[in-house]
C-alpha cells in the first residue's frame, strides 16, 4: 500500500506543477473530496465484520488509489 501512496504522491506532484493557478485549485479541491471519499468508504469496521475488516479496508484504499493514480495520469 505504501508503494501506492508513494506513486499516487509522485503523479500528483507531477502534474499540478504543469498546472495553471485555476487549474491547480481545481485538481487540489477534487484530491481533498477524493481522499474523504476514500476515507468514508474503506473504513474498517470491527465491531460489526470483526478483524477482517482491516483486510478489507486495506484492499480497498489500494484499489481506490490505483483508480486514482490512473486518473491523474490521463487529467
Amino acid at each position: 500500500m505504501q508503494r501506492n501512496d508513494k506513486e499516487l504522491n509522485s503523479v500528483y506532484k507531477s502534474k499540478i506543477s504543469k498546472l495553471s493557478q485555476n487549474e491547480k485549485e481545481k485538481l487540489k479541491a477534487s484530491q481533498r473530496n477524493w481522499v474523504k471519499k476514500k476515507e468514508k468508504l474503506c473504513m474498517a469496521n470491527e465491531d460489526e465484520f470483526g478483524r477482517e475488516s482491516h483486510f478489507e479496508a486495506i484492499a480497498c484504499q489500494t484499489e481506490m488509489t490505483k483508480e486514482r493514480i490512473s486518473f491523474l495520469r490521463k487529467y
